[in-house]
């Protein structure tokens, strides 16, 4: 096509009539270096060619490219909303984890459909499908991440929205799955299911691993990321002050997420033991391997010492998993079902919202107050009793 004037024109058609056509601009071609443009005729007034022509301009400009928004599907708009965040202030982290929820979660479902056609069916339909086999091998997605994509979704639309890219937030407009809904997905074993899986684990490298994980409820970047000068044996308690996350496939250490999630947690004898000869046992490898091994200082390690990748640690844990008769959940059912047990116990939810490194006891209650579903009754006798002891009178 030969390059035209960008702007409004007017032009005669074959049959005699006026109309008017736009020409925009839409950057060069990354490939040839060709200046591209585009043009949209048919409009019958200048006014309407106008405006058609003010929408074409505002194109998407997301990390130096320049997009037609007419045409462009959601899941492209995503992408390069992706590739913009970097000048924001999100941390390469959070990047990494909304490129992931993205490419799992969501392009499975809405690859094809358009930006500009994209509504709240759309949307509820994906949170459906995801609470019925968005997971690993079909399995239903746990409740926190279909939260966590709907804020990756409604953050993305709100930018466009912001940006006059959409005329609305179709997000904000969709009907998320109910909080009962979602709690109709396990998140937790019983203590039956824990002991009977621990037991299968016994033997496996992971093992440690497993054990402490489900005995102190640690997020599976906080136990990778442990090490030995963290962890005192003698005291029977450890700290947490760093992560192993993984950006782009790779491992990379990082902080706590929170002030509260720095912490110190007590380890029952058991545990200690278990860790005891692990170290010990870690010991025997190193001198075994001699000069190949690696004093990286991490307490759970490849054949060489080098710090456990976390995804190899989640694979081969959902691989223990399906070998036994336990129901399907992945690495972090452990933390769950560690909180899900002291709560059931009666401990103090503050107590269990210091020892998971919750950012308040809120949080705690909101995520695993349903697991308390006789509690009230209790409230309720307790409060009777209160009342009436030593009351020759029954209020009813």
């Amino acid at each position: 096509m030969p390059r035209r004037q960008p702007g409004i024109t007017k032009y005669t058609t074959s049959d005699g009539r006026t109309l008017w056509q736009y020409v925009v601009d839409l950057g060069d071609d990354p490939e040839t270096g060709r200046r591209r443009q585009r043009r949209k005729r048919g409009y019958n007034t200048q006014t309407a060619a106008s405006g058609a022509l003010d929408d074409a301009r505002r194109a998407i400009d997301v990390g130096g490219h320049v997009f037609d928004v007419e045409h462009m599907t959601f899941l492209e708009y995503l992408e390069l909303w992706l590739d913009g965040l970097p000048n924001t202030n999100k941390t390469p982290r959070t990047i990494a984890d909304y490129r992931n929820e993205i490419r799992r979660y969501v392009r499975p479902h809405v690859a094809d459909t358009k930006l500009a056609n994209l509504t709240p069916l759309h949307l509820e339909h994906l949170y459906r499908t995801l609470v019925k086999k968005g997971g690993q091998n079909g399995n239903p997605l746990s409740p926190k991440t279909i939260r966590r994509v709907h804020q990756v979704i409604q953050k993305a639309l709100t930018d466009a929205e912001r940006k006059g890219i959409i005329q609305r937030n179709v997000a904000r407009l969709a009907d998320k799955p109910s909080t009962a809904q979602l709690e109709t997905n396990r998140i937790s074993w019983t203590p039956d299911e824990l002991r009977t899986l621990l037991t299968a684990a016994e033997g496996h490298e992971l093992f440690p691993l497993i054990r402490l994980t489900a005995l102190t409820g640690m997020r599976r970047g906080e136990v990778c990321g442990l090490m030995w000068e963290d962890v005192d044996l003698q005291r029977m308690q450890l700290r947490v002050r760093r992560t192993l996350g993984v950006i782009d496939g790779n491992p990379v250490v990082g902080t706590p997420k929170s002030r509260r999630s720095r912490r110190t947690v007590d380890l029952d004898d058991e545990t200690v033991d278990i860790l005891r000869l692990h170290r010990e046992q870690q010991a025997e490898a190193a001198e075994f391997v001699g000069e190949g091994w690696h004093q990286s200082g991490y307490v759970f390690t490849t054949v060489i010492g080098t710090p456990t990748h976390p995804d190899n640690v989640g694979k081969r844990f959902t691989d223990l998993v399906r070998a036994t008769d336990v129901p399907y959940l992945t690495l972090h059912g452990l933390r769950h079902t560690h909180a899900t047990h002291l709560l059931s116990m009666g401990q103090n939810p503050r107590m269990v919202s210091e020892r998971l490194g919750h950012a308040d006891v809120a949080f705690t209650l909101q995520v695993y107050g349903h697991v308390l579903p006789g509690h009230q009754r209790e409230a309720a006798e307790a409060a009777a009793t209160l009342v009436d002891y030593g009351s020759s009178v029954t209020t009813v």
